[in-house]
């Protein structure tokens, strides 16, 4: 039987997260998808560590067993070797955030956060401009 590394497990895992048969209360399908998407990068982020870790030990292992010193000799490319396997599964956590957001709903919110900002602004020159007509 195959061993079955941590990337190949969390990407099972990311595609069993699918939305598939999920039903929401209404108002907060959003936040719950959001939610579930920065877990899985959370996920990610976690085992990208675990990963590297695991890499840096077997690289060390190998290392030691290959020559006199060799985990000590070979440190910085053991420790390269783990660093990469912890980027590789860590870079996919982005990509998890960016799927997870509901672009329509993101842009609702966006337009939404502008027009309030916009109008706090707007009417902070009414009132200087009030005051500047002595009303």
């Amino acid at each position: 039987m195959a061993e079955q590394t941590t990337a190949q497990a969390a990407e099972k895992h990311s595609k069993a997260s699918d939305d598939e048969g999920r039903e929401y209360t209404a108002g907060t399908e959003v936040i719950q998808k959001m939610e579930r998407g920065f877990t899985r990068a959370a996920y990610r982020m976690a085992n990208g560590v675990a990963e590297g870790i695991r890499v840096y030990h077997d690289e060390g292992e190998k290392s030691a067993g290959a020559k006199k010193d060799g985990a000590t000799r070979d440190v910085l490319v053991n420790a390269a070797e783990g660093f990469s396997a912890a980027v590789t599964e860590m870079s996919k956590a982005p990509l998890e955030i960016a799927k997870a957001t509901d672009t329509e709903a993101a842009w609702d919110l966006t337009q939404s956060v502008s027009k309030s900002v916009d109008k706090a602004f707007r009417s902070d020159k009414k009132d200087d401009n009030k005051k500047a007509k002595g009303e």
